[in-house]
């Protein structure tokens, strides 16, 4: 069922500057400079001004360019329901996200005129369907942080134990041990290791 309002298609793209009521909420604005957006002003349930007040919020639904009036309607109308539960629009609207798997198909195809042959462009979206996609639920990005976090968190024990193990009071001094040694460095060890030099306890 289509949402109906005050306002039209016709009068949206020839308002001169102001704001426009379509009613529920939903406004269009209109700059100076003809640029056209959709707000919606909600009062978001449990939300307070400083005299204790409701709290009106106004929350910015896109450009007239890309939102249709009817996309408007049908936004404003989510905010609303979400306000009245009590939850901000701001953080909780539903977004359009890809999928892993809408990512995986526009890289196959944006990548073809790149492959040897035909055959390398299929194999690799195939291997992607066959072994990557499957892993990629939506809880499995939290649990994939949660499995690098805690590799990371293992690596940088077995660091310190090892730079430990090598008596050096830190592991900036193992890391140093192991960088490239200058030359100027290298000239100072061969002095320091030829029969001529004096022992330094």
């Amino acid at each position: 069922m289509a949402l109906t309002g005050k306002l039209t298609k016709n009068l949206v793209e020839t308002f001169g500057a102001g704001r426009y009521g379509d009613g529920g909420g939903l406004y269009l604005v209109v700059d100076p400079s003809g640029a056209r957006r959709w707000i919606v002003r909600v009062v978001v349930r449990g939300q307070n001004n400083k005299k204790g007040a409701p709290l009106r919020t106004d929350f910015g639904l896109g450009g007239a360019d890309i939102v249709t009036l009817n996309q408007a309607r049908e936004r404003a109308l989510e905010y609303r329901r979400m306000a009245k539960q009590g939850l901000n629009p701001r953080f909780n609207a539903r977004q359009d996200v890809q999928t892993f798997e809408e990512v995986a198909q526009q890289v196959h195809i944006d990548r073809m005129p790149t492959w040897k042959n035909a055959k390398h462009g299929q194999q690799w979206i195939t291997t992607l369907r066959d072994y990557a996609l499957p892993q990629f639920t939506p809880h499995a990005f939290r649990k994939t942080l949660t499995i690098y976090g805690d590799a990371i968190s293992s690596t940088m024990e077995q660091r310190k134990a090892w730079s430990m193990n090598l008596g050096h009071e830190s592991m900036a001094v193992t890391v140093n041990s192991y960088l490239p040694v200058t030359t100027e460095r290298q000239m100072a060890l061969i002095g320091a290791m030829s029969p001529n030099a004096r022992m330094v306890s």
